[in-house]
């Protein structure tokens, strides 16, 4: 191990950090604008808050927002799979209504060249 932080994250919030220099963890001065050499975020504390940016210098985001935001894209994604699912049955529907006309279709060709086979045996060729 090479740092150790300890964060109380409840207000007012609180952290200490260490870090190993030559076998021995170092308390961290400040840590307000420490960057951590292994992980390369960036730790603020002011006025009793924590906050931490990452590699890509955005805050981290803690557990509590990272639940809400699950739930808010459950929400979404249950409102997409309705809306899905809404268009599978409406597929169902043109699909059969398709075969339906695709069946009433061949049945009328089938007749229809029944039709000309007799009218043939009669001896009357059928103009198309």
């Amino acid at each position: 191990m090479e740092e150790y932080y300890l964060i109380y994250p409840d207000f007012p919030q609180f952290i200490k950090g260490w870090t190993r220099i030559a076998n021995r963890f170092v308390p961290v001065a400040n840590i307000d604008g420490y960057v951590s050499h292994r992980l390369d975020w960036t730790f603020h504390f002011k006025e009793g808050y924590i906050s931490i940016d990452g590699l890509d210098g955005h805050p981290l985001r803690n557990p509590i927002e990272i639940k809400a935001e699950l739930e808010e894209l459950n929400i979404k994604l249950e409102a997409i799979e309705e809306k899905l699912e809404a268009i599978e049955e409406k597929l169902a529907t043109v699909q059969a209504e398709r075969d339906a006309v695709q069946a009433e279709r061949d049945a009328e060709r089938e007749r229809a060249a029944k039709l000309f086979e007799q009218l043939r045996k009669l001896g009357v060729e059928p103009e198309v």
